[in-house]
């Protein structure tokens, strides 16, 4: 079985709720000639829903079709989850009680905002990342301060010529006696998609969380935004035509709270939200999530399969848009608006004479090539 095919075969164990019939092709896909379990254990494991997978193969009485040690080493891996998600809760809670106390109210994003809200059936059903956050502009700094304050230590300092005040989000924190790192936003997504999700916009429909009250996040239409924009836009998942089962299973909880087609609606251009609700429909194998044909949607299903069809495809054109992207949009355009923009002027400058602008190039360029990002 292709890794297209493992794909799309997961994403249908994943919806098993909608489904159950799909239980005995389950059970006839694992125990067939053909089928490399270690290959979709690999598979679920790169896209983060191994546990969920446990979870699902549990609740439809498919572990006993496994090998016990398999199911074993499934367990093990749900019970870490499990007791991490409850570590990383308590972080959260200390995270609000101290920016709280500084008259500072966080609101939550993401996987942390879902977990808070109640969204998944079980704890230690979703694989966190960092825990993030939103605070405003004018409070940014000093919430950061109160971090530190707190015992947070910064895993890097930013380099002399990078304006803390004018990025995304502060440094990544950690602290000793928690799990996560956190990372404090000033923006919730890059700023040249500001214009479909923003500060503005999620502090209009937040609510308080309703499982655990301590937590303020986005209402369930602006997390469905956030979860397009963040993974197809700002971490390019369209451009690369890729797409994690993650982010599609948060979109699965989601749709059964919130009308896709009432977020479609959000976006004045509507193609690539339809192909990616679309296309995540049909890795669930549910017919009722989203179906919408447009061109969006034959180039995004033509790069995917591309990507897991073909050995090579992925790291030519991956390659080639990395390259475009910091030698002829960061390099080259830049020098053109130098000519005109005193802001782009000092920005250039501020690099070019600093010698850890260099050194973090080289830096990023070998990891690049190196296949470690």
């Amino acid at each position: 079985m292709s890794d297209l095919k493992l794909l799309y075969f997961a994403g249908h164990c994943l919806a098993l709720d909608e489904k159950p019939d799909f239980r005995e092709e389950v059970i006839r896909t694992i125990n067939s000639e053909d089928f490399d379990l270690n290959r979709f254990v690999f598979v679920c494991s790169g896209h983060l829903v191994l546990q969920t997978i446990y979870l699902k193969f549990k609740e439809h009485n498919i572990l006993e079709e496994l090998q016990e040690e398999l199911s074993s080493h499934l367990e093990k891996i749900y019970r870490l989850n499990v007791s991490r998600n409850e570590g990383l809760l308590e972080q959260t809670r200390q995270i609000a009680d101290i920016l709280v106390e500084g008259n500072i109210k966080p609101i939550f994003l993401k996987g942390s905002a879902n977990l808070l809200d109640g969204l998944y059936g079980d704890i230690g059903e979703r694989l966190m990342g960092d825990i993030d956050f939103l605070v405003s502009d004018n409070e940014f700094l000093d919430a950061a301060e109160l971090l530190l304050k707190a015992g947070y230590i910064k895993a890097y300092e930013v380099p002399q010529w990078g304006d803390v005040k004018k990025s995304k989000h502060y440094p990544s924190m950690s602290h000793p006696d928690y799990p996560a790192y956190i990372e404090l936003h000033r923006l919730p997504t890059d700023k040249k998609y500001l214009d479909l999700f923003n500060s503005q916009m999620i502090r209009e429909e937040m609510n308080k969380a309703k499982k655990y009250s301590w937590g303020i996040v986005p209402s369930d239409r602006h997390k469905t935004i956030h979860n397009f924009v963040h993974g197809q836009l700002a971490n390019e998942g369209y451009l690369l035509g890729l797409m994690s089962l993650r982010d599609v299973y948060d979109l699965y909880l989601l749709s059964k709270r919130v009308s896709l087609k009432e977020v479609v609606s959000s976006f004045r251009k509507q193609n690539k939200v339809k192909a990616y609700f679309t296309i995540c429909g049909d890795i669930l194998g549910i017919n009722r999530f989203y179906s919408e044909k447009n061109y969006a949607l034959k180039l995004l299903k033509t790069k995917q399969k591309l990507n897991l069809s073909t050995k090579y495809f992925y790291k030519v054109y991956h390659t080639l848009i990395f390259l475009y992207q910091r030698i002829i949009a960061s390099y080259v355009f830049l020098i053109f608006q130098v000519v005109y923009s005193k802001e782009k002027r000092n920005y250039f400058w501020s690099r070019i004479s600093n010698k850890g602008w260099y050194a973090s190039h080289v830096k990023l360029y070998t990891r690049f090539f190196k296949g470690e990002n």
